[in-house]
């Protein structure tokens, strides 16, 4: 069996170990050889997929397809909501026309509104409950299932005189739905670069898998590339590819604006869910296009239609041969996230298969991005260095992976730079940053008030939060080891912590911790308030 890895360029190599220095292992360029990290992708590639492929990584191929509804959805929309358009304008002109003809219009004249429904424009039919208008001249329009919305829109203008901005409003809706047929170029890929980039581009879309992005299911990726059945398809944007930054080199690869991951086996041939969105005509086409490739690179045979189908719910299918069977597909993986059961699923069928379950677990080895081991231990599945490797610490709070100038250490616990902002709180006693949560609420009473007639609650009091109640810290501010304790009667033992203005070694030091003048605190000399 070919090498593959000896098919692949100098340049290639050296782009992707510069890619796992600086979204694998944090810049850290001492990882292991890339030939060695492509040694699983070299056994399960080489497989049967290179041969699929026709001895080649990447093969091209310009597909039509239909454009999916939710993207029409939003391109009208879009126009619907803004008010320099036919669509926006026209919508207020036909709200405003139902209101003034309503009684002549009949009961039912609201229902006409769902005829300027986004959805039901794209559908280009009515599938709601019949009803029906009434004209001026006392002819009735029905509105049935099946009809065109446009078209009954023109005969309710019509028989009232006409609508302004209707012809405008027909010809943008019209530009629109006609765009429906799309032609893009195809790319069906097992270069492990296309797995590790399988979600990473500068279109504004991300995923899980997203290295760049500390992925949470990222380490998938690698599952993926080691597996022996998987393909990555995807639509890159023309003439614009992406570019990036790694190992203090600038790389451009290509930009994905749609991909998938498909599995291919003898017995089946399915897509998994496409990113940024899902479009079953595109799926449909890959699946007969694997398919024509199996039946010609591998002598496999297959069925030649598309099915349908819900992942571990079993359906009757009927063979090109007129056989039946009843198929329940089942689809696994280790680390990477499994998308069956998000979505249906089309697949095209091996024509040996008979009833029963066919499982398929399509994941290959898990890697350590640095030192390459296919036996180790991980923290999440968001990480693709292993624990032996990972020099990093976990922040307590959140639960990231952080390491080198990101840890920040709080009262003994680590955490990452978000968490640390959101817990340290400076103590002006001991002047340092503390956890929030290690804090204790510090009252300071009047000297002539007894804590039992004292209103903790209320709007006046006056607290401060401090990490030190006792100790060496406190006795640099007081001449007492330690707060005084109120234990509030008839709440099971809460307890509040309170000071006076006679237990500080400098009444001074009152406003410093407590930000009130400590004026205010001492009591009038009574022969002073007599003059």
């Amino acid at each position: 069996m070919t090498d593959l890895r000896t098919l692949l360029s100098k340049e290639e190599k050296t782009m992707m170990s510069d890619y796992v220095t600086q979204f694998a292992t944090d810049g850290d360029s001492d990882h292991a050889d890339i030939d060695y990290l492509l040694r699983c992708w070299n056994t399960a590639k080489g497989n049967y997929l290179y041969k699929l492929f026709g001895e080649k990584f990447q093969i091209k191929k310009t597909l039509v397809y239909n454009k999916p509804e939710d993207k029409l959805y939003d391109e009208l929309q879009r126009k619907f909501n803004d008010w320099n358009s036919a669509c926006y304008n026209f919508r207020r002109t036909f709200d405003r026309f139902l209101w003034e003809n309503r009684i002549t219009l009949g009961n039912d004249y609201y229902k006409l509104q769902l005829l300027v429904d986004v959805e039901r424009l794209i559908k280009t039919t009515y599938e709601d409950d019949e009803f029906s208008v009434n004209t001026p001249d006392g002819r009735t329009i029905k509105v049935q299932k099946g009809c065109r919305p446009m078209r009954i829109i023109s005969k309710v203008a019509k028989a009232y005189g006409g609508l302004n901005g209707l012809e405008e409003f027909q010809n943008e809706v019209s530009v629109i739905l006609t765009q429906k047929k799309l032609t893009g170029e195809m790319t069906l890929s097992i270069h492990p670069m296309d797995y590790m980039t399988m979600s990473h581009n500068d279109l504004g879309w991300s995923s899980c898998m997203d290295w760049t992005d500390q992925g949470c299911y990222r380490r998938g990726t690698i599952e993926m590339m080691n597996s022996n059945c998987v393909v990555v398809a995807y639509l890159a944007a023309e003439n614009n590819d992406m570019s990036f930054y790694a190992g203090r080199h600038s790389y451009t690869w290509n930009n994905k604006k749609w991909r998938e991951l498909f599995i291919v086996t003898p017995e089946v041939i399915t897509g998994v869910k496409g990113y940024p969105y899902q479009n079953s005509d595109l799926v449909k086409l890959v699946n007969s296009w694997l398919r024509e490739l199996a039946e010609e690179n591998l002598g496999w045979h297959y069925d030649k239609e598309n099915v349908k189908y819900d992942h571990r719910t079993t359906f009757s299918h009927k063979h090109d041969n007129g056989e039946w069977a009843d198929i329940r597909l089942n689809f696994e993986t280790n680390t990477m996230y499994n998308d069956f059961g998000t979505i249906s699923h089309y697949a095209i069928i091996g024509s040996h298969v008979t009833s029963g379950t066919l499982y398929t677990n399509y994941s290959g080895d898990e890697m350590c991005m640095m030192c390459g081991s296919t036996d180790a231990y991980f923290d999440g599945e968001g990480s693709l260095v292993c624990n032996n490797c990972d020099d990093s610490t976990c922040c307590e709070c959140c639960g990231d992976r952080i390491r080198g100038d990101d840890v920040y250490e709080l009262d003994g616990s680590y955490y990452c730079c978000s968490c640390y902002e959101d817990r340290a709180y400076y103590d002006v006693m001991d002047e340092c940053d503390h956890d929030i949560n290690n804090t204790t609420a510090i009252y300071l009473l009047p000297e002539d008030v007894d804590p039992a007639d004292y209103d903790f609650g209320a709007w006046g009091a006056v607290r401060k939060d401090l990490y030190y109640t006792t100790g060496r810290v406190w006795r640099r501010w007081f001449n007492t080891t330690e707060a005084a304790e109120y234990k509030v009667p008839g709440t099971w033992g809460k307890i509040r912590y309170y000071v006076k203005p006679s237990m500080f070694n400098n009444i001074e030091n009152i406003e410093t911790i407590f930000d009130v003048s400590w004026e205010d605190y001492i009591p009038a000399d009574p022969e002073e308030e007599d003059e």
